[in-house]
């Protein structure tokens, strides 16, 4: 059962035949990367330690794993290195400028962010089968090996002349009925035009091209950032400049992280104990 899960998995993460470089690049390379990605932080930040702070040696081992899980569902917040946490005041540290909430985030955005570049692709494949016209069936049996004997040509494209030929038929047939609402609501004939299927790819094209810059809207709004207008056009125009990444503040290697420690002193109780027992007798 394994085996067959993993086997059809691998035929919906496989290429089509009915696109070019630029549909997979936006379909099957990028989605199927962002997936690797969250997969991989998944791992690290579900099944080991997302971060690991820094303690004096006097921490037991349990204050540490309760600081680094507060930290972790807290948030924490990122200072320049030239600057020292005593110069900024408590109330200021969390500010949204230097407040960073995202990382616990990132592998449901990254997750979001595939299924965005996918769903392009199954609207041209479902559209596409609903045309009647199987451009998949037909780019593949064109494609055949055997199609460089003379007579399998000959036999392949008289099969597919008569797929076409069917499904056009159809398409004439409802419009050959001068429905009413056919006459009134034109635009609903493009849903049977012979150029049905050219209309379904450019748009599947156009989709592809608004899922990129809603991905670069999205992904602003995630790191909210107002520093930068495109966050990844930005970081690389810095570092054209000569400014590096970390400067930026975002995606910090080291961050800080204020908490409170309280102390209970079981001593305290017997002592109370003791004098509440004293004053007694």
């Amino acid at each position: 059962m394994m085996i067959e899960a993993l086997i059809s998995m691998a035929r919906y993460l496989s290429a089509h035949k009915d696109d070019d470089f630029a549909d997979r690049m936006n379909y099957l390379y990028t989605p199927n990367m962002l997936l690797a990605f969250s997969v991989l932080i998944s791992f690290k930040q579900f099944g080991g330690r997302p971060l690991e702070c820094m303690f004096p040696n006097k921490f037991p081992g349990s204050w540490e794993q309760y600081a680094e899980n507060f930290c972790w569902s807290e948030d924490t917040y990122y200072l320049p290195p030239e600057v020292h946490v005593a110069q900024i005041k408590e109330s200021e540290r969390y500010s949204e400028e230097r407040k960073l909430s995202y990382y616990q985030w990132v592998p449901f955005f990254l997750l979001l962010q595939a299924a965005c570049f996918r769903l392009p692709s199954i609207l041209w494949k479902a559209a596409s089968l609903s045309s009647g016209v199987r451009v998949h069936d037909i780019v593949v049996k064109a494609l055949d090996s055997q199609n460089m004997e003379d007579e399998c040509r000959h036999r392949t494209i008289i099969m597919l002349a008569n797929h076409l030929a069917r499904a056009l038929r159809f398409q004439n047939q409802i419009l050959n009925r001068h429905l009413f609402i056919h006459k009134t609501m034109r635009f609903l004939n493009i849903t049977y035009s012979a150029c049905l299927i050219s209309f379904i790819y450019l748009f599947t094209k156009f989709l592809y091209l608004v899922n990129i810059f809603a991905q670069l809207y999205l992904m602003n709004k995630f790191l909210e950032t107002d520093r930068y207008q495109w966050y990844g056009i930005s970081v690389i125009q810095d570092l054209m400049r000569g400014i590096p990444w970390q400067a930026s503040g975002y995606f910090p290697r080291v961050s800080l992280c204020d908490f409170t420690v309280l102390f209970f002193l079981l001593i305290k109780i017997f002592f109370k104990l003791i004098l509440f027992r004293g004053r007694k007798f």
